[in-house]
């Protein structure tokens, strides 16, 4: 059924129909009880939460504690896997012949440095505490 076919005259009828329809509703909601027909009498009313004591979750915290340890106990996760000495060995030596076989040199060993020398050291802390006692002169206490 189309609402938008139907003409005035036969909406104000159902409009009427669906009055009648929600008053003996309620007429029956009120001999039967509140039971009689959930749909109808309990349309107006929010459904009545069940509550929990403090005892009871603090039961199924502790019991949801247990499984995770459970899991959490199983598995201490990946294991690093470590490369001995000989294998390391093993691995230089391949590069070193595929560098060969390439025509380069082996790599050189790698300083801790950072590409920067003792005298580049010295000279970068000659000029901090130039910058240092010009700044004690006009006396400031930081730069």
């Amino acid at each position: 059924m189309n609402i938008l076919s139907l003409t005035s005259g036969q909406l104000l009828k159902a409009a009427r129909i669906k009055d009648k329809i929600a008053l003996l509703e309620k007429k029956l909601s009120k001999i039967a009880g509140d039971g009689a027909m959930p749909g109808a009498a309990s349309a107006g009313r929010k459904p009545r939460r069940r509550g929990m004591s403090a005892a009871g979750r603090r039961r199924i915290a502790a019991a949801q504690r247990l499984r995770w340890a459970k899991i959490k106990g199983k598995s201490k996760g990946p294991r690093k896997r470590k490369l001995s000495a000989a294998g390391r060995a093993r691995i230089v030596a391949a590069l070193k012949k595929r560098w060969a076989k390439a025509g380069r040199k082996a790599a050189p060993k790698a300083r801790r440095t950072g590409g920067r020398n003792a005298a580049w050291r010295a000279k970068l802390a000659a000029a901090a505490k130039r910058r240092w006692a010009a700044a004690k002169a006009a006396g400031k206490k930081a730069l």
